[in-house]
């Protein structure tokens, strides 16, 4: 069981720094928001469009990967319960049984 606790505790790690990730959506659309205030690029209309899309596409597949971790995350956590609560009953009736 120690080793389904340890991958239970990577796949929390793993998530929490996926959420971390998907949270940088702030910083990224301050820091595409610094460069065309400080002159880096046009802010033309194709550049905006160009830009936004590309955000978006990138933070689609960050949130789709931060959902499939959660999912995968609860999936092993409701099953170590579901063994863990097997093992107590069966431990409860070996007690009354002796």
């Amino acid at each position: 069981m120690g080793n389904k606790f340890d991958a239970i505790a990577t796949k929390q790690f793993d998530l929490e720094q996926q959420i971390l990730d998907c949270w940088r959506v702030t910083t990224d659309l301050k820091d595409v928001q610094e460069m065309f205030l400080e002159g880096y690029r046009d802010p033309t209309p194709d550049n905006i469009s160009n830009i936004a899309a590309s955000l978006s596409e990138l933070y689609d597949m960050r949130f789709d990967k931060l959902w499939r971790t959660f999912e995968e995350t609860n999936k092993e956590v409701w099953s170590l319960k579901k063994e863990m609560e097997s093992l107590k009953n069966e431990i409860h009736s070996k007690t009354i049984d002796s």
